[in-house]
C-alpha cells in the first residue's frame, strides 16, 4: 500500500514535467524554451500548494489539486511562447547592412 501511494503521488506531481519533457523532446525546443516549461510546472505546483496553506473546503476534499495540471499545462504554454518571442525578437538579425561596417 504504502508503494502505491508513493508511486500514485509521485506520477501525480510529475506528469507535467513528464509531458513537457515528451513534447519540448519531440519538437527539439531551443534550451530556453525547454526550461520555460519546466519553470512553469514549478510555478503551478507552487501556486497550488499556497493555496493548501488557505482556508479549508468544508467537504475535506483538496478541490485545489485539480488545478494542478490544467495550470501547468496552461502555464508551460504561456512561457514557451513568450519565451519563444522573445529569443525571437531579440535575436540578432541576417539583414544587417554589412556593407557600412566596412
Amino acid at each position: 500500500m504504502l508503494v502505491a501511494y508513493v508511486l500514485g503521488g509521485y506520477l501525480f506531481y510529475a506528469a507535467p514535467y513528464l509531458l513537457w519533457a515528451v513534447v519540448a523532446g519531440l519538437a527539439s525546443f531551443s534550451n530556453a524554451v525547454w526550461h520555460a516549461g519546466f519553470i512553469a510546472s514549478s510555478i503551478a505546483l507552487a501556486a497550488i500548494a499556497m493555496l493548501w496553506l488557505s482556508p479549508g473546503d468544508p467537504s475535506g476534499l483538496p478541490i485545489q489539486w485539480m488545478l494542478y495540471w490544467p495550470l501547468a499545462i496552461v502555464l508551460q504554454v504561456l512561457a514557451a511562447a513568450f519565451t519563444a518571442v522573445y529569443k525571437r525578437a531579440h535575436a540578432p538579425s541576417s539583414s544587417v547592412n554589412t556593407d557600412a561596417a566596412q
